[in-house]
């Protein structure tokens, strides 16, 4: 599928709806999806992030950056001396290293692009309903709201324009988004925690166009969660977790372990994912 998008001059025609993609007004499909309180335990584990129920839960670790391009969380562990093993927490690899420039922190709660393609195309052999699929958005991204200083920052750094003309039309874009999302209701897991999601669906190439972020004009939009119809797995990215989290069947883990590209690893669905899951690096 292809990934372009029109140049700034065109921006009136760039949509950030790829073809059967639409939200929805109707909730009722989250409804099977129970998540652990992260609250009430004081800490997020696997089932707090993906619901129970499934026969594996695998961790897929986002990337680290450096001047020379990606850096796998192993490159780094063997660089500062510490153990990588399923709960590992990059705080404590990268043993604060990561400050001087040699490489930069893994994105929170957004797999690169690279990651996403690799994903979508394993999990796509294990569900009848690839053309069917569900997306959940979290409504705090400021690729979604045209006055919150993220997209600044975003459309300055990452999307990097080049021009004051390029500027104006992101800034135009996603006042254009926004004004869009506004009329569709959001839901949420667990009251007061900050994350109300908006629930979109679509075949499962729509997950690659909405969170793409290439685009001089379109920036992309974290996907949170999605899931088939058939409920035959479920994908999570957490937005303060920098590692995409897959339940699903022992067959789905052995080919999500066994993809060279895909930093992974199985986790038990009470391992510890936050601050204090790592207990065998020091802090």
């Amino acid at each position: 599928m292809s990934l372009g998008y029109p140049s700034c001059d065109s921006v009136r025609a760039v949509t950030w709806r790829p073809g059967g993609f639409s939200l929805m007004r109707e909730l009722g499909e989250v409804s099977w999806i129970a998540l652990d309180s992260w609250q009430e335990s004081g800490s997020t584990t696997v089932t707090s992030v993906a619901p129970r129920g499934f026969a594996s839960y695998v961790r897929i670790l986002h990337p680290a950056s450096s001047p020379a391009g990606s850096r796998s969380w192993a490159t780094v562990a063997a660089a500062t001396g510490r153990t990588m093993h399923p709960l590992v927490q990059w705080e404590q690899i990268s043993s604060g290293e990561y400050t001087t420039g040699r490489w930069h922190a893994p994105r929170a709660g957004e797999p690169p692009i690279e990651v996403l393609v690799r994903l979508s195309s394993t999990v796509r052999a294990f569900t009848s309903t690839p053309t069917r699929c569900f997306f959940a958005i979290w409504d705090g991204w400021g690729q979604l709201h045209s006055r919150s200083l993220v997209v600044l920052r975003s459309a300055a750094s990452r999307l990097r324009p080049r021009s004051k003309k390029e500027s104006t039309s992101v800034e135009a874009f996603v006042a254009e988004r926004e004004n869009e999302i506004r009329s569709y209701p959001r839901f949420e897991f667990e009251p007061g925690t900050g994350r109300e999601y908006l629930l979109g669906t679509g075949p499962l190439d729509a997950l690659l166009e909405i969170a793409d972020d290439r685009s001089h004009v379109r920036p992309g939009v974290p996907v949170s969660m999605w899931w088939p119809g058939d409920h035959a797995w479920f994908a999570a990215s957490e937005i303060d977790l920098d590692s995409t989290l897959v339940g699903g069947s022992i067959k789905l883990r052995s080919a999500l372990l066994a993809d060279d590209h895909l930093e992974a690893f199985e986790v038990p669905p009470d391992g510890v994912l936050s601050a204090g899951g790592d207990t065998i690096n020091p802090p």
